[in-house]
């Protein structure tokens, strides 16, 4: 089971060994910019934002860490980390697009798990 960051706290800092970061081209292939992905994001990533290549794509959001701070959303029971940076990004169209980022341990280089539009908040 997940819990929340240490005391239910969200820290915010870059993320750690974000030069080491990788992104499978699997991920990116078979479900960022897979059309016949059922539950891929292809609709958002290449209709909205027009990505239409991996190298595109992965030099935006390993670019968009270096800038970006992440929040540590919640570490599992064998102490693996989840964070979420939050960064703008696109080629044809910018938007907001939420990361997430797994650090299986402390020494361990963050691996790519997805992205999603960062939805806007109502103005009141």
């Amino acid at each position: 089971m997940a819990k929340p960051g240490r005391g239910g706290k969200r820290s915010s800092k870059m993320l750690p060994r974000k030069s080491k970061a990788t992104i499978s081209n699997s991920k990116i292939d078979g479900y960022i910019l897979d059309r016949n992905n059922k539950n891929g994001k292809a609709g958002f990533f290449v209709d909205v934002l027009g990505y239409n290549s991996r190298k595109d794509f992965r030099s935006d959001v390993l670019e968009g860490l270096k800038k970006n701070h992440a929040v540590l959303e919640r570490t599992t029971e064998d102490k693996a980390r989840l964070y979420a940076v939050e960064m703008t990004i696109g080629k044809t169209k910018k938007a907001n697009v939420k990361t997430v980022w797994l650090q299986e341990t402390t020494e361990s280089d963050p691996q790519f798990v997805t992205a999603y539009p960062v939805k806007e908040k109502k103005k009141k």
